[in-house]
C-alpha cells in the first residue's frame, strides 16, 4: 500500500497461480495465570472499533464484522486487502510435529 500511495500509477495484481494466505490467532496458553483477563482482552480486541484500529495500524484485513465504519478511507477499497472472487487462495502449511515441540520447549523455557 505504501508503494501505491507513493506512486498512484502502480496497480496491484493477483497472480493467476493464486495467492498465499495465513491466519493470525489469539489464544490463551494452557496454564495461563489469568485466563479471565486474557479472555477479556480478546473480547476487547474483537469489538469492531478496536479491531478497526488494529487494521488501520497494521494495514491487514480483519475477520471482525462491523469494522467498515471505523476504517481509514484508504483501506475500505484497498486492492491489497480485497482478494477478487475466484482467486485461488492457498494457506501456508502448518509446522511439522518436531517444529511444534521445539517451539513449545523454547516458549516454555522463555516463560520461566
Amino acid at each position: 500500500m505504501r508503494a501505491r500511495e507513493m506512486k498512484p500509477g502502480l496497480k496491484y495484481l493477483y497472480p493467476k497461480e493464486g495467492v498465499l494466505a495465513w491466519v493470525d490467532n489469539m489464544v490463551i496458553p494452557k496454564g495461563s495465570k489469568n485466563p479471565a483477563n486474557a479472555k477479556a482482552f480478546i473480547a476487547f480486541l474483537s469489538q469492531p472499533e478496536n479491531a478497526a484500529m488494529t487494521q488501520n495500524f497494521l494495514k491487514h484485513q480483519s475477520p471482525i464484522k462491523g469494522v467498515e465504519p471505523f476504517l481509514d478511507a484508504g483501506l475500505k477499497d484497498a486492492p491489497e486487502l480485497h482478494i477478487p472472487e475466484g482467486t485461488k487462495v492457498v494457506f501456508s502449511q502448518t509446522c511439522g510435529e518436531g517444529a511444534i515441540r521445539l517451539a513449545d520447549r523454547l516458549w516454555t523455557n522463555l516463560m520461566r
